[in-house]
């Protein structure tokens, strides 16, 4: 018999919430709308970012001292294929 105490431990041990498995993103949480600064790693709203578009992609900015130093040296901050 499963005591209530012992489902979070079994949770972990399993990999599964004590609730049962986990939900599928909500599509209309903000969270799962951010985007990640490259210079910071700081999470951002891209609908209120800073912005620079760089060989084909967007790349959202915390702030103007992030974007400018991004935009002095992509190639140090963008992602490497």
């Amino acid at each position: 018999m499963i005591r209530a105490w012992m489902a979070p431990a079994l949770a972990l041990i399993c990999g599964v919430a004590a609730c049962g498995p986990a939900a599928p993103p909500d599509p209309f949480r903000g969270e799962d709308r951010m985007a990640v600064d490259p210079v910071c790693s700081r999470r951002v709203d891209p609908a209120r970012a800073l912005q620079v578009r760089h060989a084909g992609a967007a790349f959202y900015f915390c702030s103007a001292e992030c974007q400018d130093r991004f935009k002095a040296d992509p190639a140090a901050f963008a992602p490497r294929p």
